[in-house]
């Protein structure tokens, strides 16, 4: 009977051995078996390398950057947030390094992290970053310092921009008092006439009413004469109202 191919291993049994498959078993997740191996048993994975199930020679699978890969991986384990793992090969924890101060990484498996910015700093080893300005909030995504819900930001001529970045402070929003016959909507806290509003762009071709007492709601409802339906609007409360007859659930 021929020896077992590579990323395979020898099965002990009392069995007659005359076929590949009767004789010999793939080597397992973390383990390697080189075809010219004199022994038949599978090897543990060496560190600096990863062994997926049936590998023949581990040099195919180095550890990327970003990862590490002690004695028997399996498959790479990522480096954490907050740090950093440049190098191929990484055997251990030890080999993700901290993210310096002034950078921060909010992701596994990096191979570098971002930098801060100029509105906002940290630590060694961070996994975000802190704004300057008090009431903002730090956005991973791109490294900007947004102000908070609730707050705004007015530029050198009392323009607002609570989107832009910066590292001033951004100050308790004032909301306008609405009037007995306004309605504040949920989403831009502006007052605007219930009689006037035009609910056109939420309810298309249906006539719609704002709800003075609602300022955020889930509506359901349906049409005896048709189906069941469900309206969700996020920017204001509007009662969709039909032709046809309408009931509450």
């Amino acid at each position: 009977m021929a020896p077992c191919a590579g990323g395979y291993r020898a099965v002990q049994t009392s069995f007659l051995r005359d076929s590949a498959e009767a004789s010999c078993r793939r080597c397992e997740a973390g383990t390697y078996r080189n075809s010219s191996a004199t022994d038949a048993s599978c090897q543990p994975c060496p560190p600096g390398y990863n062994c997926p199930p049936g590998v023949e020679s581990y040099l195919s699978y180095p550890c990327l950057a970003g990862h590490y890969c002690p004695s028997s991986t399996i498959r790479p384990i990522p480096c954490p947030p907050g740090t950093f793992g440049s190098s191929t090969q990484a055997i251990g924890a030890t080999d993700c390094h901290p993210c310096p101060a002034g950078t921060y990484n909010h992701l596994p498996a990096q191979v570098s992290c971002f930098v801060c910015g100029s509105a906002s700093y940290s630590e060694s080893g961070a996994r975000s970053c802190v704004c300057q300005g008090r009431n903002r909030a730090f956005q991973e995504s791109d490294g900007s310092c947004i102000c908070q819900a609730g707050f705004v930001f007015y530029d050198n001529r009392q323009q607002q921009r609570s989107d832009s970045s910066s590292d001033q402070d951004c100050q308790p929003q004032v909301e306008e008092r609405c009037s007995a016959v306004e309605v504040r909507l949920a989403a831009t806290r502006k007052c605007v006439s219930a009689e006037q509003y035009d609910c056109t762009p939420f309810c298309g071709p249906l006539e719609g009413e704002l709800i003075p007492e609602l300022g955020m709601s889930e509506l359901v409802f349906y049409f005896i004469t048709v189906a069941m339906l469900t309206y969700n609007q996020t920017d204001t409360s509007v009662l969709l109202r039909s032709t046809s007859s309408l009931k509450w659930l």
